[in-house]
């Protein structure tokens, strides 16, 4: 995902200053990161209160980036850019890839699955009943 900063150059008699300029866009960037980071950690809090508030259940990835969205009150100018920022983040803490064969996950201990197909769609990992195995007395 493209992001965009928009900095006032700095002009001195009508020419730009190159080293005033540079501050100023270091000043924006520095800022735009830390609303990332705040940005970050309210989408981390609703999307735990979501799926508290639907426990147990899997979700579809473009619905989840939507409720997050309306969650942390999104307009139009933004929901777009907080809902893919949000399926960015499962993305990000889900299971990765999953060996067919072996169905070993590439991170076992994510905070999200993210299955396909019927009854596919995002789950919290902790909300997810753990299957019983075999064991074998000797």
């Amino acid at each position: 995902m493209n992001q965009y900063l928009t900095v006032e150059l700095v002009t001195t008699d009508g020419q730009i200053d190159l080293a005033e300029s540079e501050v100023s866009f270091h000043t924006a960037l520095v800022k735009r990161i830390a609303e990332q980071g705040v940005e970050l950690d309210r989408i981390q809090v609703a999307l735990d209160e979501l799926f508290t508030e639907n426990l147990g259940k899997s979700i579809a990835m473009p619905t989840v980036g939507s409720l997050v969205a309306n969650k942390l009150g999104a307009v139009y100018e933004n929901f777009k850019t907080l809902s893919d920022r949000t399926m960015e983040y499962v993305r990000a803490n889900s299971q990765g890839k999953v060996d067919k064969a072996t169905k070993v996950e590439e991170r076992p201990n994510s905070l999200f699955v993210v299955r396909k197909g019927v009854n596919g769609g995002v789950s919290r990992r902790a909300d997810i009943p753990v299957e019983a195995s075999e064991t074998h007395s000797v």
